[in-house]
């Protein structure tokens, strides 16, 4: 509500020039949206999909991970994906 009512507060209601207005209401609308909610860091959380998982479930991606790219070295696409797959299924088993 705090930003919406700033905002009205300060547009200005007759219209003249319709560019000039434009661009003075593009002006207000972005330095109240900057007051009122603040900016960005843009920063990017490493991990997005998995930022929010709880820890165990942390430690089997990371463990699945560490897997793919052990096997990837080593072998080809076939096994690696195959390996994979068998060390989901045990930690599915153990979870179960």
């Amino acid at each position: 509500m705090e930003f919406k009512e700033r905002v009205l507060n300060e547009l200005e209601p007759q219209i003249i020039d319709v560019e000039d207005w434009w661009n003075r209401s593009s002006g207000v609308i972005l330095r109240v949206a900057m007051e009122v909610l603040g900016e960005s860091t843009g920063k990017i959380i490493e991990n997005k999909e998995t930022w929010w998982f709880n820890e165990e479930v942390q430690q089997k991606t990371q463990l699945k991970k560490d897997e793919q790219t052990r096997n990837t070295n080593r072998q080809g696409k076939k096994r690696t994906e195959w390996h994979i797959n068998n060390v989901t299924r045990r930690q599915r088993r153990q979870l179960q």
